[in-house]
Formats: C-alpha cells, sequence, structure tokens
C-alpha cells in the first residue's frame, strides 16, 4: 500500500493524542506506584553489630539484644547502637567463666535477655547457667546481683518488689521467690519444686514435674478461704503462681507450703550425710582398704592409694544410700499427720517419701488443695498460648485446634475444688475477626514448634504465629478483635511490639539467610498491615498498568517522531485486520505455547530469586543468595567443572569416532559385510539407556564385572580396581564415566546417510586428482556433512548438559562426583528447595540458549557464504 503524504499527516494527528494521553497515564501509574509503595508496610533487617543473634527484649521503642559472645546491645529500629555491654568481661574480671579440657577459655553466650513491665531491670541468662540482674543507669548497663541456677531457667517473672523464678532441678521444676530488696546470696522468700500429682483413695501422691511446655507464668492474687481459729471459714487474699502448659495449669501457692517436701528432705539429707561421713568413712574406709589388700602380703605405695581411692568411692555410695534412707524415714516421722507412714513394699523407705525417686505420698485428709492443684484443659486441648488480662482476671488461651477461649483465673468453683486434673472450664472469647465474626476462630492452626502466641501486657495486644505458614496475626485485647492477619516470616521464633504501637521486632531462622539454628532479627511496621493484600494487590497492578502504558507510548512517540514508522506500523495493522484469521490461529497456538512452555520456564527463572521450599511455600526474596552460594561454593564449582569436563568428552565422543566409522563404512567394497557391520552396529543404540548405565556398573565396571575379572585373572584378586567408588581417586570415576559406551559409535548413522548422498562426481574428480583416502574424508567429506556434524554438534551438547543419569544411575555422587543437573534434582527430590534448583535450571538454561544462539549464528554465516 503506497502512502501519500496527506496519509502519513492524518495518521500522525491520532498518534499526537494516544502520546498525550499514555504519557498522562504513565504519570499517573508511576505516582500511584511509589504512593503505594510508601504505604505498603515494609520490614527490614537488623543486623548484629557482633557475634550471633540469641534473644532480645524490649525497652521502649527500642530493643535489647544478646548473642553468642556474651553482650548486650540496646539498638533503635534503625540498627544503631546506643548501649552496649560486655558481661562475658565482666564474669572473665570476676572468675565465672568455664574453661575446656585443654584449659582454652569458653565464650560465655547468653541464651536470654528479658525485661518486665513496669520494672527497671534487665534479666540475663547465661549458658554456664548464672541469671543476672542488670539496670539501666547514665546510658549504661551495670550488674546489680546475679545467682547460679541449678540446671536452667524455665520461666520468670516480678510483681511487687519481687522475682519469681522458674528452674530446673535435675528432674524437678523449681518455683522461686526472692525479694529484689536483698541479694541473691541471702536465698529465696520462700521456694518449693513443682509436681504432678494424682489422688487415689485417701492418697495424694506427688512426681516431679520439668519442662512442661510453659506457655505462662503469671502472679496473681486470688481469694482464698481459709478456717479461723474458732473453726469458721473466712476469706482472705492469697499470692499464686499460675503455670499454664501445654497440656494443663498448675496452680501454686507462692509460700510453697504444699509443694516443700523435697527442700525439707535435701536439708535432712546434707546433714545426715555429713554427720555419716564424719562418724563412719575413715573406718569403713581402712576397713574397705584392708579387704582390698588383704591378700597381698607385701603392698607398695601405689597398690595402697589404689586400693584407697577404690575403697572411697564405695563407701561414699554406701553413705549415700543409707543418708537417702534415712533421710527419707526422718523426713516421714517428722511429718507423720501430714505423709503416709507405711512401708508396704519393704524396701526400707516409709511410702510418704522416696528419697531415690523423690516421689511423696500426703494423705488426702491432710493435703491444702487450694494451696497446690493442677488442672487439665477442657475437651483434651492442646494450650499453645495465653494472654492473663489483669483487668479482667481471665485468661484468653489460643489452642491447638485454633480457637481461643477464655478461662476466669479466680473462679474458686473451679480452683477450689478437692481432687486433681479435673478439667478447667473454659468459655468463648467474645473475639471479632476480620470478616464480622466473632467465633473466636484463627484463619489458620497455630504452629506446634516453638512459640506460638507472644503477648505484650503494656498495649494489650497480642500475635499469633501459624503452622507451615508465614501469616501472623494480631490480636487487640482492648477492642476484642483480631485486627489483622498478614504475612512476615516462616519460623518466627520470638515477637515484641514497641511502645510506639508501630513497630514489631521479630527474630526468625532461614537456613537460606543464615547458618542452622542462627537467628535473624527483623523489624516491620503495623501501620496498613490490615490491608496489605489490598496494597500489595494495587501496587503489582500499578507498575504493570505502567508498563503496559511505556509501551503504548513507546509506540505513539516512534509514529510521531520516526520517519516511515507510521506507514510500515500501519501496513502491518492492515495485514493483521485482512487476515485475521490466520493471526488468530497462530495467536491461539502461542497462547498455548506460552502457557505451557514460556510459563513455566519464566516461572522457574522468577523462582531462582527467592527462597521457595516445600516445607515454606511462599516467595521470600533473598538477595541473590542462590546465585551467590552457587558461585562461591567450592563444592558446586566443582560440580561445574565435572559438567565441563564431561561436555568436552561428550562432544569429542559423539563426532570423532563416529565419523570415522561412518567413513569407512562407505568405502567398504563389499556391501554384504558392510550392511552387516551397520546392522551390529545399530543395535546397541536400541538398548534403553538406563540398561547400558547398569551393564557398565555391574557387569563391567562391577568389582565382579569384566573388567576386574580380567585383572584378577592377571595379576590376583587384590589388585581389583574399585572403577566407580574410590574416593582417593576422583580422577578415576570420572574417567570411567567418560569411558562409558566404549567404542563410541552412537552417531555414526546420521553421519554415513549424509556420506552416502554426497555425489559421486566429487569422488571421481578427486580419483582423477589423485587425492588420498585422508584428504578425501578431510577436504569433501567432512564439509559436504557440515550440517548434520553441527546437529549431533548441538544436540550433545545440550544432552551433555541435561545428563544426570550417568551419575545418577551410577551413585557416583556419593562418592564426589556429580553435575549441576544432579544437584538441581537433588534439591528438589531431596530437599523440596524450588528456588535454589531453580537458580541451577536458570544458570544452566542461559549457558545453553547462548551456546545454541551461536551455533545458529555460524550456520545461518554459511548458509549466506554458500
Amino acid at each position: 500500500m503506497k502512502h501519500t503524504e496527506t496519509t502519513v499527516e492524518r495518521q500522525r494527528k491520532p498518534s499526537k493524542w494516544v502520546a498525550i494521553i499514555s504519557a498522562a497515564l504513565l504519570l499517573l501509574a508511576i505516582i500511584a506506584s511509589i504512593l503505594l509503595g510508601v504505604k505498603t508496610p515494609k520490614s527490614s533487617v537488623i543486623a548484629s553489630p557482633s557475634g550471633k543473634i540469641t534473644s532480645m527484649a524490649t525497652v521502649g521503642e527500642d530493643v535489647y539484644i544478646s548473642n553468642d559472645n556474651g553482650e548486650i546491645f540496646r539498638i533503635d529500629d534503625h540498627g544503631r547502637v546506643a548501649i552496649e555491654f560486655d558481661l562475658h568481661g565482666y564474669m572473665k574480671t570476676n572468675n565465672m567463666i568455664s574453661y575446656d579440657t585443654e584449659g582454652n577459655e569458653i565464650v560465655t553466650k547468653i541464651t536470654n535477655v528479658q525485661t518486665e513491665t513496669n520494672s527497671d531491670n534487665i534479666w540475663a541468662v547465661t549458658a554456664n547457667r548464672y541469671l543476672f540482674r542488670l539496670v539501666e543507669k547514665d546510658d549504661a548497663i551495670e550488674v546489680v546481683d546475679y545467682y547460679q541456677l541449678k540446671d536452667g531457667l524455665q520461666g520468670l517473672t516480678e510483681k511487687g518488689g519481687y522475682v519469681y523464678i522458674l528452674e530446673t532441678d535435675v528432674n524437678f521444676g523449681w518455683l522461686k521467690k526472692f525479694d529484689l530488696t536483698k541479694n541473691f546470696s541471702e536465698g529465696p522468700v520462700s521456694s518449693g519444686h513443682l509436681y504432678l500429682a494424682t489422688r487415689a483413695g485417701q492418697t495424694v501422691t506427688l512426681e516431679h514435674a520439668q519442662n512442661l511446655g510453659q506457655v505462662s507464668f503469671e502472679i496473681i492474687e486470688a481469694d482464698y478461704t481459709e478456717e479461723d481459729s474458732e473453726g469458721n471459714e473466712v476469706t482472705v487474699k492469697k499470692e499464686y503462681a499460675y503455670i499454664l502448659h501445654t497440656t494443663g495449669l498448675l496452680r501454686v501457692a507462692t509460700d510453697c507450703t504444699q509443694n516443700k517436701w523435697r527442700e525439707r528432705y535435701l536439708e535432712r539429707y546434707n546433714v545426715i550425710y555429713q554427720e555419716m561421713m564424719d562418724n563412719e568413712f575413715e573406718a569403713r574406709c581402712n576397713e574397705a582398704v584392708a579387704n582390698l589388700l588383704a591378700d597381698n602380703s607385701n603392698p607398695s605405695d601405689s597398690d595402697r592409694a589404689a586400693a584407697r581411692a577404690t575403697a572411697e568411692k564405695d563407701v561414699k555410695n554406701i553413705i549415700g544410700i543409707n543418708a537417702t534412707k534415712a533421710a527419707s524415714n526422718q523426713l516421714v516421722d517428722d511429718f507423720p499427720d501430714d505423709l503416709i507412714t507405711d512401708d508396704e513394699d519393704g524396701d526400707g523407705f516409709k511410702d510418704g517419701y522416696d528419697g531415690r525417686t523423690g516421689v511423696v505420698k500426703v494423705k488426702h485428709s491432710t493435703f491444702d488443695y487450694q494451696a497446690y492443684n493442677a488442672f487439665m484443659p477442657a475437651n483434651s486441648e492442646i494450650y499453645r498460648g495465653a494472654a492473663y488480662i489483669a483487668n479482667e482476671n481471665k485468661y484468653y488461651i489460643v489452642t491447638g485446634g485454633g480457637k481461643i477461649v477464655t478461662c476466669d483465673a479466680t473462679n474458686q468453683e473451679v480452683f477450689g475444688r478437692k481432687r486433681f486434673n479435673e478439667a478447667l472450664t473454659h468459655g468463648e472469647a467474645d473475639i471479632a475477626t476480620p470478616d464480622g465474626s466473632s467465633n473466636a476462630q484463627l484463619p489458620y492452626m497455630p504452629t506446634s514448634l516453638g512459640s506460638t502466641f507472644f503477648y505484650d501486657k503494656t498495649l494489650n495486644v497480642g500475635y499469633v504465629t501459624y503452622e507451615n505458614e508465614k501469616m501472623v496475626s494480631r490480636i487487640d485485647f482492648d477492642s476484642k478483635e483480631i485486627t489483622f492477619t498478614a504475612a512476615l516470616d516462616f519460623h518466627i521464633q520470638s515477637l515484641i511490639q514497641s511502645t510506639d504501637d508501630n513497630t514489631i521486632f521479630y527474630t526468625y531462622t532461614n537456613v537460606y539467610e543464615a547458618d542452622v539454628g542462627e537467628l535473624i532479627l527483623r523489624m516491620a511496621t503495623t501501620d496498613g498491615r490490615e490491608i496489605q493484600t489490598t496494597l500489595e494487590t494495587l501496587y503489582t497492578l500499578a507498575i504493570v498498568f505502567a508498563v503496559c502504558m511505556a509501551v503504548v507510548l513507546t509506540f505513539a512517540l516512534l509514529c510521531l517522531f520516526r520517519k516511515g514508522f507510521s506507514p510500515k506500523f500501519m501496513d502491518v495493522m492492515y495485514g493483521v485486520k485482512k487476515q485475521w484469521v490466520i493471526y488468530l490461529i497462530i495467536l491461539a497456538t502461542m497462547s498455548l505455547v506460552g502457557l505451557f512452555c514460556f510459563y513455566p520456564a519464566i516461572g522457574s527463572i522468577s523462582l531462582s530469586f527467592f527462597d521457595y521450599t516445600e516445607q515454606n511455600p511462599e516467595r521470600l526474596w533473598n538477595h541473590f543468595a542462590h546465585y551467590k552460594k552457587i558461585f562461591t561454593d567450592s563444592k558446586i564449582l566443582s560440580d561445574f567443572g565435572n559438567m565441563f569436563l564431561f561436555l568436552a568428552s561428550d562432544l569429542f565422543i559423539a563426532l570423532l569416532p563416529p565419523l570415522i566409522f561412518a567413513f569407512f563404512l562407505t568405502i567398504m567394497r563389499n556391501k554384504n559385510y558392510s550392511a552387516l557391520t551397520r546392522t551390529l552396529l545399530f543395535i546397541p543404540g536400541i538398548i534403553p539407556g538406563v540398561a547400558t548405565t547398569l551393564l557398565w556398573r555391574e557387569g563391567i565396571y562391577g568389582m565382579n564385572g569384566v573388567l576386574n575379572t580380567f585383572i584378577g585373572f592377571l595379576t590376583g584378586e587384590s589388585s581389583r580396581i574399585r572403577f566407580l567408588i574410590d574416593p582417593d581417586r576422583p580422577w578415576l570415576v570420572k574417567l570411567s564415566l567418560i569411558m562409558m559406551g566404549f567404542p563410541f559409535v552412537g552417531s555414526y548413522l546420521i553421519f554415513y546417510g549424509a556420506m552416502m548422498n554426497v555425489p559421486d562426481s566429487y569422488y571421481e574428480a578427486a580419483e582423477l586428482d589423485g587425492i588420498t583416502v585422508i584428504k578425501r574424508f578431510v577436504f569433501i567429506d567432512v564439509p559436504l556433512i557440515f550440517a548434520q556434524i553441527k546437529y549431533v554438534f548441538i544436540m550433545t551438547f545440550i544432552g551433555s548438559v541435561q545428563n544426570f543419569g550417568r551419575t545418577y544411575m551410577t551413585e557416583t555422587a556419593d562418592w564426589g562426583v556429580k553435575t549441576p543437573v544432579h544437584e538441581m534434582y537433588l534439591l528438589i527430590n531431596d530437599q523440596g528447595n524450588y528456588g535454589q534448583a531453580s537458580a541451577y535450571a536458570t544458570i544452566l538454561f542461559i549457558f545453553l540458549f547462548f551456546a545454541t544462539m551461536i551455533n545458529m549464528r555460524v550456520q545461518t554465516k554459511d548458509n549466506q557464504v554458500a
């Protein structure tokens, strides 16, 4: 179609309006993208100033973090350090650190740092079981006091100038109450061990309790009914420790009147043991030494020393057993009105207290159930987390089934029962969900591993994390609603709310961002989280719309300012309009190709920039971590080295031997023998590749295979070679893999067919010129079948890079020889790590794409020359 100047000018007018409108819409889309990007909630990683983060605690709008170097830092939401304190240095100065067997100093990491509402204290626990009380003063952190725990800390809370500690003591949990106006060295105000309690008839049995899966530890005042001196019931306030755990609740009076049995026993045991040591140890040792040396008429000093050491050990064990029995029975004798005094099993221990196991048996009539009682969840629920709302005297409990239920913490009808393990009375929490319902059903199942619920007493809000989800729900207990459920991260270990109510800090683990088990600290804003999904969707649409408008604007500007573009563009549009049926069919075909071929490829490339695993099926941007790992890990680079080695050998094997075989077949004079040879050479090609690989692995390379049988026959059985399983000689494993398929005649048929189609006139002219067979091969056959050679080259190139069967089927990967494709397979099949596997796939795709393009370009130039 011929375009006149008038036609061209007529076509330029609508282009001006299209350009103006598309430019305006592009500007609006860019502005909208910026605004939505600013409004979309943000989060950022806060790096530790030194060492690996071990815990965190909030302080106003900032946060305290501890690390494995024994340091504490106060940092703001930008990661700036305001205060730092070297607790390990303090411990070293005060000779509180540990040393290994070689005398080297062990760096004492801080395992936990904690702050309490309405308190200036900072509590820190170290790996060598010290609990430190710290305060911040004059922009510095100071040690106020410290206490050495028995085995570890399970919980800590403050109230009214006291600190209440749950620590472990061998197999027991231990509740201790300390007065903060005194030093820890003065001992606790009261203490008592924790027991699992059951009742059978008139006997209450108390067995040790430890690692209950604590989800809440609170000190609560509640009404307590007791009899006065005249026998009248009076109601008084009593202080209780409420220990809510995954399978129930312990309600323990903090004066520990009903759970001091082990302390009382230990007091007696220590006295009795020392008395026995003072009174009996030397005499028993002398007697034991004499017995040990009875058969030695002339013992040396070393014999006497060895006998003495053995005797002391035996005597201490005997005295320890006797002291255990004596202390147990004395404890029962001291409290005959409370403890069972029988010895029904005849083991010498009165049944009231067993010093070996710590089991206590108390008379039901004397046991105070209001001072110590244990309860189980209603309907066999599992408790995952709880918030105690002080002004309501009520627990809000998150259950394993994803419900929020309530429990009245001061209901005497519940807690005044005279039996154990009765179910707590639950009520349905009036918590409104975002959809407007008030059934207090969470949108997902709470996580069963680690922490599930994080409650902030100051702001009266809580956060719930979920199983196999990166979503987190925020519950406002003032307004009684779930304010938002938004995406943060998987495997959140701790979460705290800043006092500004707009910032949260949380730690999580991610093996693709840090070492296994290492905590990562992230700061996130809460503004806009309730509409986060909507904002992200609009942000994406705004960007897509901006890209579309940019494309339209580009075409409009080309039509306006590039000479000749407008007529060509209009010709294309006219052609499309005229043959719309053909273009519609092509469009439908290309749509299917794009859907089933291009889309998965593009999706794989996109996925390579994210952490996406079978366990965490969520795209998490990882700042090119997969590519960094591939190009910096020496083992992975070794896999690529194997790939290039196999590629070079495969190309050589696929081209040279088959070319030589095909050439000699074409010059054979005996056609019948030639046909037989072609048939015999073709037969290996129809054997399945898996069978061929297994045949080489066991039948040829195996310890009883052809090669080793031959080697053993010639040099002896001890000379057999481990061709594919020799970790000390990886070069032998690689050479063995390369030689598989010998004598390499695989592609000869393609070359033979091409050579047979070469015109005889070329050969006749060559014979007239007296050309040799070798020159004929080099200067006639090879150039004339170059197209087939290039085809075999590119197919072998692609097949070699994609081949993982040789290392997978031969199991050489177990001995350090594998390829990137094999590694990609293992990442998907064994680890479910689709993000890392996609990075491998992307690198191999780019490599193959450019190799293919270069080959096609060379082929195009050859065709143009021809």
